[in-house]
């Protein structure tokens, strides 16, 4: 138990009448005072602690915890007169009741500090033997979101927090729970996300990508969130990377469901004015329509790679794949879409080529998988809204950029365990560079986006994205 609230809820579910609380919070408030004046000898009597003193205080304090022990196994539907699964249960859950080992501090309101690297183990692998009770963020499905929740609890108001934590904390449907629980209890937000490529921020960890939060807990003040661009850097840079760091602040109608945006904070001196180009660019793309209202059944199909590293790879076609136990077919990472006209796919092809919608996908997606959320909610009319001068044109570029794509190809040969071997066409679109920046232009149009803004698309990420480590496959 975290707070005197849970243990009143798990008292009066038993309906014990006989001012258990009570009982319960005097004992508590005989052992704080025991701890206190243990702590006293410790610190201020030159160490000389009365071990009676300290075997008086564990005493209390192993009665008291068995006490609550049977109050929470009950909340399991276990006994404690059923003495071995009783016992397994403590063995397997382990209660450790902050109500009690830290009464004086919860009672004040709790932690003014809490830090923390927690685990991050999937709940379904450890569920078998050990379960949780009252958790909103049960279904984010991962330990570390049952910690922060926690955590929240046992934070005093105005008391902070910091964690390294996954990376879906910020761009995952499944952590909206966690998300929510941030929102709802912190009021001064900052969220740093950091790529596993090509350098980590924890070497010999394979695909750990990673968010450091932190926040400050209020129930009054106004909400404000801070986030930096999903930073990359080559181990050369690693002693420079948390100092060089910046922070944009991001209005909360920039956080959609599921989502707080990996906005980078760089800025353009355009007179005598400063701006942020890449707030100035989410502000104009929300101007427009979403993709998603204008997927429709047909045969107008669009095939995307869902597993994109530095590039995204989206096809009028479908890309050659064959296994040696299935034969020809679409490979399992490529997925189909369909769009209302030949045209809108045309449209939809240049569009998820391009830098623009690499760009957004960094924003909000996990950096790894492209899923049909990210698509859905991008930001474009396909509609009359589209200068149709524009549109001719994006259409016209999509063939010139599948052509281009073909030429490049290579039909690569491997072998896996499960499906034999296999056979695909492997793209490199950074070898069609200059086609995707005249895609750019088209958009920028679209859009409105300036000179500067413009530029930054076409340049965003160059570094990592033209480099050999590219990530490239079918």
């Amino acid at each position: 138990y975290s707070s005197e609230k849970d243990l009143e809820t798990a008292i009066k579910s038993k309906f014990d009448f006989e001012d258990a609380l009570i009982r319960i919070k005097q004992k508590a408030e005989a052992i704080a005072q025991l701890f206190s004046q243990f702590r006293q000898q410790q610190t201020e009597l030159h160490g000389e602690a009365n071990l009676l003193h300290k075997q008086e205080m564990k005493t209390k304090l192993a009665g008291l915890e068995q006490e609550l022990h049977g109050y929470l196994a009950h909340e399991y539907g276990i006994e404690p007169t059923q003495k071995a699964q009783f016992q397994k249960w403590l063995d397997s859950h382990q209660p450790f009741h902050w109500f009690i080992h830290f009464y004086e501090i919860l009672q004040r309101g709790g932690f003014d500090v809490i830090i923390g690297n927690p685990p991050y183990v999937e709940y379904s692998k450890v569920k078998t033997t050990y379960t949780i009770h009252g958790y909103s963020t049960e279904e984010c499905g991962n330990l570390y979101a049952f910690v922060v929740e926690r955590c929240l609890r046992l934070l005093h108001d105005q008391g902070w927090i910091s964690m390294i934590v996954q990376l879906p904390l910020v761009c995952t449907e499944r952590m909206r729970p966690l998300q929510a629980q941030c929102m709802q209890h912190l009021h001064f937000l900052c969220f740093a996300s950091f790529d596993d490529r090509p350098s980590k921020l924890f070497d010999g960890l394979e695909h750990i990508r990673a968010c450091i939060f932190t926040g400050q807990k209020s129930k009054t003040l106004e909400q404000k969130i801070f986030v930096t661009q999903y930073n990359r850097w080559y181990s050369e840079f690693r002693e420079y990377l948390l100092s060089c760091i910046s922070w944009n602040e991001v209005a909360t109608y920039c956080v959609i469901p599921g989502s707080i945006p990996k906005l980078g904070k760089t800025l353009h001196h355009a007179q005598d004015t400063i701006y942020c180009i890449e707030i100035s660019i989410w502000k104009k793309l929300h101007q427009q329509s979403i993709l998603g209202k204008f997927l429709s059944p047909s045969t107008n199909t669009v095939y995307y790679h869902n597993a994109p590293q530095y590039w995204i790879r989206a096809m009028n076609f479908a890309p050659y794949f064959w296994n040696e136990r299935t034969g020809e077919q679409i490979s399992t990472q490529v997925k189909p879409i369909t769009l209302e006209t030949k045209q809108k796919a045309m449209i939809a092809v240049a569009v998820l080529n391009s830098s623009l919608f690499y760009w957004w996908f960094l924003l909000v997606s996990d950096c790894r998988h492209l899923n049909l959320r990210e698509i859905k909610n991008f930001p474009i009319s396909l509609d009359q809204t589209m200068d149709s001068c524009i549109a001719q044109g994006l259409a016209k570029l999509t063939q010139k950029l599948m052509a281009n794509f073909k030429q490049h190809a290579e039909r690569k040969t491997c072998f896996y365990k499960t499906t034999g071997k296999v056979i695909y066409d492997e793209f490199y679109p950074r070898l069609s560079k200059p086609i995707l920046d005249e895609i750019e232009r088209a958009l920028a149009q679209h859009y409105g986006l300036n000179d500067e803004e413009l530029d930054f698309i076409i340049h965003y990420d160059i570094k990592y994205r033209m480099g050999k480590d590219t990530g490239e496959k079918a």
